[in-house]
């Protein structure tokens, strides 16, 4: 069963059993919450496992950190007063490459034809092509 259908069927939300649990609700609240609790098994049970989870949270080791990582006050100053020019740099740079990534694309784009050799720019550059194949002193086959 879902949560919303065990709302919907009169049975307080897991939040508000913690709430419960923790003193957290006002009488009128509270008292609702017993009453339910005395009358429904599922709900008892939901409760017995969020106390089983504290313990279990509470049994656990706890570790001082060796130092703190909070910044003092000139740590603090430091970290607001860092120049700003790397980042400019650093952005500067990404521009550039893209820029020249970008332009090596489209220069190699145009300069291949689709069988991978370089195509000739005017139509004359064409026709001198096929001239020189076709001089007097070649045989064709």
């Amino acid at each position: 069963m879902s949560t919303d259908d065990a709302r919907l069927m009169g049975h307080p939300e897991p939040e508000r059993l913690i709430e419960y649990e923790e003193g957290d609700l006002d009488a009128a609240e509270a008292e609702a919450v017993a009453a339910h609790l005395g009358s429904c098994e599922r709900c008892r049970a939901e409760l017995e496992q969020h106390r089983t989870m504290l313990g279990m949270l509470s049994a656990l080791p706890h570790y001082e950190p060796p130092r703190s990582f909070a910044l003092d006050d000139l740590g603090a100053r430091r970290a607001r007063s860092r120049p700003l020019w790397p980042a400019l740099a650093s952005l500067a740079a990404c521009v550039v490459f893209a820029l020249a990534l970008f332009g090596s694309t489209t220069i190699g784009l145009r300069g291949t034809s689709g069988m991978g050799a370089a195509a000739p720019q005017y139509p004359q550059e064409a026709a001198g092509v096929a001239r020189t194949a076709a001089s007097p002193g070649m045989t064709q086959a």
